[in-house]
């Protein structure tokens, strides 16, 4: 009888690695398109050097759409299982547009706090002091990637649950990384903009972004879900802005060190969106299961979901692997192979388990407290991802010996 309960937890085990490791697979393995958001970065290395603050607002970018994509993709997949949201494009409820709403107000609250933050960054680390030029970069490029990406998000979190795969595993990671292509994009068109034409283009699409978000801000006002999403986030884009001058401070210093390794900004933002969605899975399916109650809200009941993460880490290694493999192909460089292997090995070694532990202990601290996890996790987390891969890629590159 003892052997067969043995017997059974070990098949029970396999079973739920199996299970996370083919489910985070298939989502993560999207991340690996992230190489085109890096392709862009390597072709443009040349236009992003002419501009001092460039490398330093592009992770700001990513991390503040990752902030504001991650808020409405939690929310997305929680409401689609609590039923406050319905699958249907057409006559959804007054919650999905009081929290879409929000999205779009602070979308501009994290462009504006963005541009602020690297500006300081700007005048410490290389002493370029027009603030007003980044901050127009910033919310520019941060909402014409929204007015793109937040219909997406619509329609794969729709389309997932009606096709019966589970939100919490597909909606983040998927758009994460297609809204890290258009971002990128976005972002190169921006800069290209300012080569070319100036600041005036970006004056013009910020003034009807401002007045539309007004109209918007007005009509909603008074529903609930979009006054605690903007409260309870605003808080979250603040944390967020703090963190990006890190992030920023670190790939300037990445350029600096290694000047023109392709290989690796080829694959930088796809590094960055693999650890976001390692921990956005791990965020998502805690805070679901602690809106159904199947999960207790303590430090120690982690040890239940152990072989689910084991099953998303070995996945997000295997993406990792797969991803230098690839960019090695793209560049025909096969020299660079082992080094760049021994980077990306190293950095998910030390950057997956620390978020996905703090992606744990987000959800918890913040239900506890009375808060909706969904407002704080995969945004702290996926900015707390960016930061900490970045840190990782430059401790890794140091011990590689570059």
């Amino acid at each position: 009888m003892r052997l067969a309960t043995v017997m059974s937890a070990v098949t029970q085990n396999i079973s739920e690695f199996s299970r996370s490791f083919k489910q985070s697979l298939f989502s993560l393995i999207f991340d690996v398109l992230g190489i085109f958001a890096g392709l862009l970065i390597a072709f443009q290395y040349q236009a992003l050097g002419g501009i001092p603050w460039a490398f330093m607002l592009y992770p700001g970018i990513l991390s503040v759409r990752g902030v504001i994509n991650g808020i409405f993709s939690g929310k997305m997949s929680t409401g689609l299982h609590m039923g406050t949201i319905k699958p249907s494009f057409t006559g959804n409820t007054v919650y999905f547009k009081s929290i879409y709403s929000a999205m779009s107000v602070l979308t501009l609250i994290g462009g504006f706090f963005t541009g602020l933050m690297i500006s300081l960054l700007s005048i410490i680390q290389i002493h370029y002091a027009n603030s007003l030029y980044i901050l127009l970069a910033a919310t520019a490029s941060l909402v014409s990637s929204f007015a793109v990406i937040s219909p997406l998000t619509v329609f794969v979190s729709i389309i997932s649950y009606k096709l019966g795969l589970d939100p919490d595993y597909v909606v983040y990671p998927v758009m994460s990384t297609v809204a890290d292509i258009l971002a990128t994009l976005c972002y190169v068109a921006i800069i290209q903009t300012v080569l070319t034409t100036g600041f005036l283009p970006l004056i013009l699409v910020n003034t009807i972004y401002i007045i539309a978000i007004t109209i918007i801000g007005k009509k909603f006002w008074d529903e609930r879900a979009f006054q605690e999403t903007i409260q309870e986030s605003f808080i979250t884009i603040l944390i967020v802005t703090i963190i990006v001058m890190v992030t920023g401070s670190f790939l300037q210093e990445i350029s600096n060190r290694i000047g023109r390794f392709d290989e690796l900004y080829i694959i930088y933002p796809s590094l960055i969106d693999t650890v976001g969605d390692t921990g956005s899975i791990v965020g998502s399916m805690v805070t679901t299961r602690l809106a159904l109650g199947t999960l207790k809200p303590y430090i120690t009941s982690l040890k239940k979901l152990g072989m689910e993460v084991a099953g998303c880490w070995t996945a997000s290694l295997t993406i990792f692997t797969l991803m230098s493999v690839t960019a090695v192909v793209f560049t025909g460089n096969h020299a660079t192979f082992g080094t760049l292997t021994q980077i990306t090995v190293t950095s998910n070694l030390i950057s997956v388990p620390l978020i996905i532990s703090l992606s744990y202990i987000i959800a918890i601290k913040t239900y506890k407290k009375g808060l909706d996890p969904d407002n704080f996790v995969n945004p702290i987390e996926s900015t707390l991802a960016d930061m900490i891969t970045t840190s990782a890629i430059y401790l890794a590159a140091l011990i590689a010996g570059i």
